[in-house]
């Protein structure tokens, strides 16, 4: 897609300031109700554009920091209310809008755990993109992995002209379920033994899973 331009960047910073504060501390009872709870860093205007637009370099390293101050804060306050929890940061570097702070209790720690596999050889963290952190970053362990689309055959085969708003949208999402096909994209077939539903796997980038390395036992990666 095409990039569109952000003008007025000294006045973003306001919008990171209130992101920040509005995110540095957990949600317990929304934690406790649904067994999850996350933080991204998509911040005005960024995260309200149609188009993809990237955050400058700058502005990232600021994210990257107030990520490291939540996972700070939510570690302090899930060791004084659980004895067992999942915490991580989820650095992406492609689609660096999608890293985020994430939480998990109960069952969803394993989940959480068992999420993504792990590289065979591990992808060293992109230390140089956040040079402002190197002392804090050197007390996380992080464990590297593809960052994927998901993207079901159902939704392509199973469909007809009538399950959409318009014609333009059916044959579009149409043409795009063709070039994989042609294009041979790589896919998982999910069910027992092999067989099963068809779903596309489309490498994005890396992602980097980090956890503080006094993080409790239960939750390394």
């Amino acid at each position: 897609m095409r990039t569109k331009k952000i003008r007025g960047l000294k006045r973003r910073q306001k919008n990171i300031d209130s992101w920040f504060e509005a995110n540095k501390h957990i949600n317990l009872k929304l934690l406790e109700e649904s067994g999850y709870y996350y933080c991204k860093s998509k911040v005005d205007p960024w995260s309200n554009l149609y188009f993809d637009a990237f955050y400058p370099s700058d502005y990232r390293k600021q994210l990257f920091s107030r990520l490291m101050d939540i996972y700070d804060n939510w570690k302090s306050e899930l060791e004084a209310g659980f004895q067992d929890y999942y915490l991580a940061i989820w650095v992406f570097d492609k689609r660096f809008i999608e890293s985020q702070v994430v939480a998990g209790i109960g069952e969803r720690i394993s989940y959480y755990e068992n999420m993504w596999k792990g590289h065979e050889t591990n992808v060293p963290f992109p230390k140089k993109l956040f040079n402002n952190e190197q002392d804090r970053i050197k007390l996380f362990s992080w464990v590297s992995a593809d960052d994927m689309d998901f993207v079901y055959e159902r939704d392509y085969v199973d469909t007809s002209i009538e399950d959409y708003y318009s014609p333009k949208d059916y044959y579009e999402d149409q043409r795009y379920y063709r070039k994989l096909i042609e294009s041979n994209a790589p896919f998982r077939l999910i069910g027992d033994k092999g067989e099963g539903e068809k779903v596309f796997t489309l490498k994005r980038g890396n992602v980097w899973i980090g956890k503080n390395n006094d993080t409790p036992t239960r939750c390394i990666i």
